[in-house]
């Protein structure tokens, strides 16, 4: 039956969106829907009809751990030589991503890229999706990815989809057929198709299995209708289906001779009785279900037996078959031995490729076994296995086995190995706010560094040192083991260390001598830039120069730097490190006034980042202060949990930012106590440190609570001239760094002129608490006609909401959900995830529809352009 029915829609819909991608305007379609529901059906038809200038098709399989680039093999064989010697020469992924990207775009175009069975990816492959999808919109490509909808697989693949630009993604969710073509069917195939719809619930699948039972009635389920089918099937064409069942996609046709020796009967008969198709030189079923229902049924024995003889026959092939595939039949035939020997090499190639989540599978497998490993071995295994676990942030897995692997290597006495384990553990630690462990794993390394003849472990030590006495702001100190790891380096060539340790030295001088600083990061950069480290070290450096810029307050530095480093994050996907800077870029924005794009930014922030990490720490700064200054609810929320993290932190570089965040909030609120205990909680270590800028917020705080006007040392300059009751030049500092709501701050210590231009750029921001602070000051002292403010877009727009909430909120009054709000306004479902919330919380509503009723009744949904 390969009649396609109540699809027309579907496929209008996919004709449409490629006649775009044919006009240059490409991107990327989601088809969605649950096994069976006619995902591969509706492609195929597509790409039959389409009929694409070039078309590319692969798809993932339902492998144990998948291989890393499954489906791009397949692309591979539709494009050049150098990218398939690329692929198979295991090249860097970066290049290997631009070398696709340009293939792609030099194909006769329209192109038509088909990925089929997302779900089943490696993390490799779902990183070349976001590179791909970030940049096909002005390409005339158009990459097609087919996925299940189950709420497991959206759990790996919502972070890959939001990644994607919003404009340029079609999602299109494949519904189960009506039960008017269900009986359609039912009648073609000269069957009643009495109950068929109700026990199918209208998946075609089913529906197909049902209807050529031969049996009577209607079988319960897929499995009874493919296995009734099978059981028919002669001994020796049986073991052929059995063989099929146990290699997922698809299998060859020499190694089903190689294993069974069997004739092309028997492989005919699987043919003809409908359970397989013959696909050039491979065979497979019609539909991974048919092929799960086979392979549950068979008796663990014979499963195991099959799987042994499929490796073995793998292993002795004229060509070498994927490590991926040779793991997943040695996992199933119970192989310990071929397990140990081949996952260390499947974990090794996955890494090489990124994809970080299946070397840290390969590397669970063979630490279950790890009772037959020596320690040596054993350690090795557990260190790496941190290593990946550490890029997927997977902390609670990284610390206690990179732990692990440390107490065996004290075991063995191998010095070296201690010194890199213990400087590679303070990395974890440290995204972990456990900062005081990390000191001392740092301080173990250089002390058995300095057991060893000076070499590389020595350089390590240093290096790994003095970036923790940097993010501490022990600057200084920073600076000398600073300086030594960059001697050791270059005296032993150590380019990797050299970079690293001129980055962090280049990073602590940002703060006492900018411009030695940023020669020194150009110095890292460049190194850098000569790495085989997947681009990790430029975006560091990038990273390290945006975010020690804006902690200074040197916007314009800032935000080049962080825009740089991202776009080159993204690139390279190593969004670890983008993650960081894109919660710093919220902050940027935060203070130079861009309050709508600050709060789209950390809202996404907080909802991507793990508990627990710097990156959400940072965000949860930009998202509270923003509340705070917009008068919007839940900033005090926010903050607790910031304090929380920055705690376990203890360093000045977390704990300073939340306690000023902390202190102006008690300062708004009319808390004077309170602003003197967050200023309290944290003065001491700014002046420690001498970080000018901490000191300065929060002796500016100090005062403003109550306190004498007193400059302390060290103090920036912009806070001491407002202490100093130096408005105008304050304001004009301010003013210079593009700082608007400090500059208003300061405006407002003036004269009534002062106070009105104070208003105008309060106003200008939406920072009604501040303003109506301003306005009551002016009225007691007599000022007449005090500027009221925005008083049509107040009346409408009591509860406070932004420009963007009030477009969303009348979306909703419309009826919307969030994913056609999402499409409809170009953002992420989950930024209007978290604007919904937003609105609930601000006009106190408990519901959509209550928040709906609540908008109609205040006039907020008259004129939302208005607002």
């Amino acid at each position: 039956m390969s009649m396609l029915l109540e699809r027309e829609g579907l496929l209008a819909a996919l004709a449409a969106r490629f006649a775009l991608a044919a006009q240059g305007r490409g991107g990327t379609v989601l088809v969605s829907g649950e096994p069976g529901i006619g995902k591969t059906a509706l492609t195929e038809r597509f790409m039959r009809d389409a009929a694409p200038r070039s078309l590319l098709w692969g798809a993932c399989e339902a492998l144990s751990t998948p291989r890393p680039f499954g489906p791009v093999h397949d692309l591979a064989r539709g494009l050049g030589p150098p990218l398939r010697a690329m692929l198979a020469g295991q090249a860097d992924r970066g290049p290997l991503f631009s070398a696709l990207l340009d293939e792609l775009t030099r194909l006769p175009a329209p192109v038509l890229l088909v990925i089929e069975d997302i779900h089943w990816a490696d993390a490799a492959t779902l990183d070349l999706v976001k590179f791909l999808g970030r940049r096909l919109v002005r390409c005339p490509v158009l990459m097609l990815l087919t996925h299940r909808d189950d709420e497991g697989v959206m759990a790996l693949l919502r972070p890959v989809f939001a990644d994607l630009p919003a404009a340029g993604v079609t999602r299109i969710a494949v519904p189960g057929l009506t039960p008017a073509a269900v009986q359609h069917m039912a009648t073609a195939a000269q069957r009643d198709g009495c109950g068929v719809h109700a026990t199918t619930g209208g998946n075609p699948f089913f529906v197909t299995q049902v209807l050529a039972d031969a049996g009577d009635g209607v079988p319960a389920t897929v499995r009874d209708a493919v296995l009734a089918r099978a059981a028919q099937l002669l001994p020796a064409a049986r073991q052929v289906l059995d063989l099929a069942a146990i290699v997922p996609r698809a299998i060859e046709l020499a190694l089903v001779d190689a294993v069974l020796s069997s004739n092309d009967a028997d492989v005919d008969a699987c043919l003809l009785a409908g359970l397989l198709v013959a696909d050039g030189s491979t065979l497979r079923f019609r539909h991974e279900l048919a092929r799960v229902a086979v392979e549950q049924a068979l008796l663990p024995a014979r499963a195991r037996s099959l799987h042994a003889r499929t490796l073995a026959a793998l292993q002795q092939g004229p060509a070498a078959a994927p490590l991926a595939r040779l793991m997943h039949h040695a996992l199933l035939a119970g192989d310990d031995g071929a397990v140990l020997r081949l996952a260390p090499q499947a974990a090794q190639e996955a890494a090489a490729r990124g994809a970080r989540r299946e070397a840290a599978a390969h590397c669970r497998h063979a630490l279950a076994l790890a009772d037959r490993l020596g320690d040596t071995e054993h350690a090795t295994l557990l260190d790496a296995y941190a290593a990946h676990c550490f890029e997927l942030n997977d902390l609670a897995a990284a610390i206690p086995a990179r732990e692990a692997a440390l107490a065996l290597f004290e075991k063995t006495g191998d010095l070296p190995r201690q010194v890199e384990t213990l400087a590679a553990h303070t990395m974890p630690l440290v995204r972990a706010l456990r900062n005081a462990e990390a000191d001392a794993a740092s301080r173990r390394a250089i002390e058995l560094a300095r057991q060893l003849p000076p070499g590389p472990p020595l350089a390590l030590a240093c290096a790994t040192e003095s970036y923790l006495r940097m993010l501490n702001r022990d600057l200084d100190d920073a600076v000398e083991w600073g300086e030594q790891a960059i001697a050791l380096a270059r005296r032993f060539e150590l380019p990797a260390i050299l970079a690293g340790a001129l980055k962090t030295v280049g990073a602590a001088l940002l703060f006492v001598d900018p411009a030695r600083g940023r020669a020194l990061l150009q110095q890292s950069l460049d190194i850098a830039h000569t790495l085989n480290d997947g681009g990790a070290g430029v975006a560091d450096a990038l990273l390290m120069l945006g975010t020690a810029s804006g902690e200074v307050h040197e916007f314009e530095a800032a935000d080049r730097a962080i825009a740089d480093g991202i776009a080159f994050a993204h690139e390279r996907d190593l969004d670890r490190l983008a993650g960081y800077m894109e919660a710093w870029r919220s902050l940027c924005d935060m203070y130079q006034g861009r309050w709508e794009l600050a709060g789209e930014r950390a809202h996404a922030a907080v909802a991507r980042e793990a508990a627990g990490s710097t990156n959400r720490l940072m965000a949860l700064v930009a998202l509270a202060r923003l509340r705070n200054r917009r008068g919007d609810p839940g900033a005090m929320e926010v903050l607790d949990e910031a304090l929380a993290l920055a705690r376990q932190s203890g360093t000045l570089q977390r704990l300073a930012p939340v306690h000023c965040a902390r202190a102006e909030a008690a300062w708004q609120a009319r808390q004077p106590a309170a602003v003197r205990q967050e200023v309290d909680a944290v003065f001491a270590l700014a002046t420690e440190h001498r970080h000018p800028w901490f000191i300065g917020e929060l002796a500016f705080w100090r005062w403003r609570a109550g306190g004498e006007p007193v400059v302390p040392p060290h103090c920036a300059t912009p806070h001491a001239l407002q202490i100093a009751g130096r408005w105008r030049e304050a304001a004009a500092a301010w003013r210079e760094r593009g700082c608007p709501y400090e500059e208003a701050r300061a405006l407002a210590d003036g004269d009534e002129a002062a106070q009105r231009d104070a208003l105008a750029l309060l106003d200008r921001l939406g920072a009604r608490p501040l303003a109506d602070q301003v306005r009551a000051t002016m009225r007691a002292a007599g000022v007449a006609a005090v500027p009221r403010g925005p008083r049509a877009a107040t009346r409408r727009n009591a509860a406070g909401l932004t420009a963007r909430e009030l477009q969303i909120l009348a979306l909703v009054a419309e009826g919307c959900r969030n994913a056609e709000i999402a499409v409809r306004l170009s953002r992420s479902t989950r930024t209007i995830d978290h604007h919904i919330e937003a609105i609930l919380a601000k006009l106190g509503a408990p519901s959509r529809g209550e928040a709906a009723a609540a908008a109609r009744r205040l006039g907020l949904l008259d004129d939302p352009s208005a607002n």
